[in-house]
């Protein structure tokens, strides 16, 4: 039986035995799936708070995401004799993740898209905002005016 690999950081290792870690790794994908769920639902309810609380764990779940495939892809010939049902319930894990992750990154795309809108109306506004205060005209007696309009 080949060694596991030693990840490079603090993240876990994935069991020896090739369907014990096929199992860690299934476990893995529903643990940054749920994160991913949970992530998409505060961006879709405009919660901040939550989006923000998350993005710690998250990154620690997609930590331990990378670390298990890499140690997988590592023990390919071992995994490749692994339990067949094993094998093709991560394999539709996978796809179901994949899934989830693309409605993920497009709620993500689309909060990026909201905000940059938002910081632009507000960048107009403040622009309009300053030209409305430092417009000056001059009135009929040659005096000038404050901001606003006036008569020339």
């Amino acid at each position: 039986m080949n060694k596991a690999p030693v990840p490079k950081d603090d993240t876990r290792m994935l069991s020896a035995n090739a369907n014990a870690a096929i199992q860690d790794m299934m476990q893995t994908i529903d643990a940054l799936r749920g994160v991913l769920v949970r992530e998409t639902q505060a961006l879709e309810n405009a919660d901040t708070d939550s989006f923000m609380t998350l993005q710690e764990h998250k990154l620690s779940v997609a930590r331990e995401y990378q670390s298990g495939i890499s140690q997988l892809l590592a023990r390919k010939d071992e995994i490749r004799a692994a339990d067949p049902t094993l094998k093709t319930r991560l394999a539709a894990m996978q796809t179901d993740f994949h899934k989830t992750a693309q409605a993920n990154h497009e709620s993500i795309e689309r909060m990026q898209r909201n905000m940059k809108r938002l910081g632009e109306r507000i960048m107009s506004v403040a622009r309009e905002t300053v030209k409305k205060e430092t417009q000056f005209a001059y009135g009929a007696s040659g005096q000038m005016q404050g901001s606003g309009k006036g008569s020339i």
